[in-house]
């Protein structure tokens, strides 16, 4: 939901010889994901975490808010406070995987004009628009609903921190997401020194910075920069990615329990279950990856990032809906279909502009 819309009860928000030495230094780092198997399960995730992330964005009533109000608010409390809070330090282990193991990191020139193009301006494009438009709202008094964040009156200083986050979450707020990958993206070349040098104090390092916040505004989200350099360390050592697919059975009980917890005890402090949410997510996927579902879900995976970027905007014109005709008995059936219905949206529209207008959508869609 975008921050500026955002609901006002809603809950909040890891020795060789020389010419082996000569070998490694001319050889090519094999392409990012080049496991086909590996491949599949990275686009599993991606389209899945990314429809899950569509419902903890659905507004929540201070009715069901507290998860001690009823059976619904406890299941989901634990779902979208809990369970679903996986998505981010999955997507964003990923993301490092990726950069890292195609070398991006060590193409200064490369890693800029293709984060720009992939990130940085599908951040300003929506964002941008929904200031505007929630500026001729505010100033014209079109609705009665309480804004969070207004941009009226005027301030070019607000309307580029509601555009870009560098203070706060932006306009269209999921898209914190975007504003931190960038900045990771952008110490990357950093991250690859330490990650190839020394691995093991690099992360000591990143860990001891970020997940404190001693970087201040420079990365919303602590756990982000650790488990994008997680994401690097598997990349950059080479890690054998189904050493634990066998324990995937514990993964999800430790998953399930760490869920049940905060949900249930409405916690608010769950970086370490982020933390080491890539470890017990990954497995998961070897259960299930060659499933005839999870490969036709895995091949539809290009449309994920239309979803994550546009649902906000979606979600808000439902829940202004709702919040004129709906009632609080309704709102268990409005929670489930609501998401349903935007990743619908967001995935017709994609559609629709990639036929008639390709590229337009792919400038809007950093070019997926």
């Amino acid at each position: 939901m975008l921050r500026a819309f955002r609901f006002r009860h809603a809950h909040g928000a890891r020795q060789s010889g020389g010419s082996e030495l000569r070998l490694r230094q001319v050889t090519a780092p094999r392409p990012a994901a080049s496991d086909p198997s590996v491949a599949r399960r990275i686009a599993l995730l991606r389209i899945c975490l990314i429809c899950v992330i569509v419902f903890i964005h659905v507004p929540v009533p201070g009715e069901f808010a507290d998860p001690r109000s009823g059976a619904f608010a406890l299941i989901r409390s634990i779902l979208c406070d809990g369970l679903f809070r996986v998505t981010v330090p999955v997507l964003t282990a990923i993301s490092g995987y990726l950069l890292f193991r195609s070398g991006l990191d060590r193409r200064w020139g490369d890693l800029v004009s293709r984060k720009s193009r992939t990130i940085l301006l599908p951040l300003v494009v929506w964002n941008l628009p929904l200031v505007v438009a929630l500026y001729v709202v505010e100033a014209r008094h079109l609705t009665g609903h309480a804004f969070v964040a207004p941009a009226y009156p005027f301030d070019l200083a607000n309307w580029i921190d509601m555009t870009l986050g560098l203070t706060a979450q932006p306009v269209n707020y999921p898209l914190y997401f975007l504003r931190d990958l960038i900045v990771l993206s952008f110490l990357a070349p950093l991250f690859g020194m330490a990650l190839r040098r020394a691995p093991w104090f690099g992360l000591a390092a990143v860990t001891l910075v970020f997940y404190p916040d001693l970087d201040g505004l420079l990365v919303t989200r602590d756990t982000m920069a650790i488990t994008f350099y997680l994401g690097g360390l598997a990349a950059t050592r080479r890690w054998d990615l189904t050493a634990l697919d066998r324990f995937w059975p514990v993964c999800f009980g430790l998953l399930v329990l760490g869920a049940t917890l905060i949900g249930t005890q409405y916690l608010a402090d769950i970086r370490g279950f982020t933390a080491l949410a890539p470890l017990l997510v990954w497995p998961l996927t070897a259960a299930v990856v060659d499933h005839p579902a999870a490969r036709r879900l895995a091949a539809a995976s290009s449309v994920s990032f239309a979803v994550f970027v546009s649902h906000a905007p979606i979600l808000l014109a439902f829940w202004l809906v709702f919040e004129r005709f709906g009632t609080v008995g309704s709102y268990p059936l409005f929670w489930l279909l609501a998401p349903l219905a935007a990743i619908g949206v967001a995935v017709g529209v994609r559609t629709i502009l990639y036929r008639v207008a390709p590229r337009c959508a792919a400038l809007v869609y950093g070019a997926r």
